[in-house]
């Protein structure tokens, strides 16, 4: 005898005011009162099993999607980006590159409010880091006659893949990581010294949905380029 119990989304019209919540709590409910058909009295789950779970690990992380990035993640994330590209006319390029930034630590202590309704009952800390890959489109607008300021528009899309650790003292450690495609915009400026090396700023916007705990992130960036 095999015992399925489905908890997802209600179709019918009749209850569809009942709440995701419901459907998960009567979906927990159900495991101690539903028989796994070998004994007589023999449940899916029962609490002697139950009181093994790690619940504080449980309660932190069980809300996930309602989690808040700026509360439990480093929002500030210093790293590197290399890039290579062509210009094609005076007023258009394209460039591909590669981002990875350092591992940023944060803790978070206990009483914190981490999301929608979702209030931490332990220490623990974060640690997040992030890489990924970018194609942009690069638009140049000359300031003077000799081409010696610009101004640079880009848009583009990037590849990045985040990852998470979040520990727990004496408890331990749970690690995750998620890639996610994004859109990113931004512009800047850029001094040539010479017709080899420049130097340039920009500011871009970049969409991303790592389980809605971030959805978005601005970067700033500063440094020296080399044409051939």
């Amino acid at each position: 005898m095999t015992n399925t119990i489905y908890c997802g989304k209600l179709a019918n019209p009749l209850l569809q005011d009942v709440a995701d919540s419901t459907v998960a709590v009567t979906g927990a409910v159900l495991l101690f009162i539903v028989p796994t058909g070998r004994k007589r009295g023999e449940f899916l789950l029962d609490w002697q099993h139950a009181s093994h779970i790690p619940w504080d690990i449980l309660i932190l992380f069980g809300g996930g999607l309602a989690l808040d990035g700026n509360t439990i993640l480093e929002d500030s994330l210093d790293g590197l980006n290399i890039h290579v590209g062509n210009r094609f006319y005076k007023n258009l390029g394209v460039e591909f590159g590669y981002f990875r930034t350092k591992e940023e630590s944060k803790s978070i202590a206990n009483g914190t409010t981490v999301g929608s309704g979702i209030v931490t009952a332990v220490d623990f800390s974060t640690d997040v880091k992030v890489q990924g890959i970018m194609l942009d489109g690069l638009g140049y607008l000359p300031l003077d006659k000799e081409g010696k300021f610009e101004l640079i528009g880009t848009a583009g899309l990037s590849w990045s893949k985040a990852e998470f650790t979040a520990t727990i003292p004496g408890t331990g450690s749970i690690d995750a990581d998620e890639s996610e495609i994004g859109f990113r915009v931004g512009g800047g400026a850029q001094v040539n010294f010479t017709d080899n090396i420049n130097m340039r700023g920009l500011v871009r916007y970049q969409t991303a949905d790592f389980d809605d705990v971030v959805d978005n992130a601005w970067t700033y960036g500063l440094g020296l380029n080399y044409s051939f």
